[in-house]
């Protein structure tokens, strides 16, 4: 797999596959943009430090119709079910599975039912 890092948030990276017309480049400034306004709300000592890989569902195994937010113990792997350039799906798919992360780094807890 081929990741980009990101230019601001250089803890996430961008798969380069499965976005059809969508520049690469585009969507990273965009979902950098997502993350620094999530971020202004957070104590940022607080949120985690942990690589985080943005896929599309597509490259998912098995592939799935829907953003995904999936916790592993070395990384995060956001998917976005999204393409070409519908700039408000990624926005409104990153944002919802970022707040997966940044409650990953709050809430740190054995039970992450939540």
């Amino acid at each position: 797999m081929l990741y980009r890092q990101f230019n601001i948030h250089q803890n996430f990276h961008l798969h380069t596959n499965g976005w059809e017309q969508g520049c690469i480049q585009d969507i990273i400034k965009l979902l950098d943009s997502v993350i620094t306004d999530f971020y202004v709300n957070f104590d940022l000592e607080q949120v985690l430090e942990k690589p985080i890989y943005v896929i599309n569902s597509k490259n998912k195994i098995p592939p799935c119709d829907c953003p995904t937010f999936v916790k592993q113990n070395e990384c995060n792997r956001i998917y976005l079910n999204t393409v070409n350039r519908l700039w408000c799906q990624y926005s409104y798919q990153f944002s919802h599975e970022l707040c997966h992360h940044v409650i990953d780094s709050y809430v740190l807890t054995t039970n992450d039912r939540f």
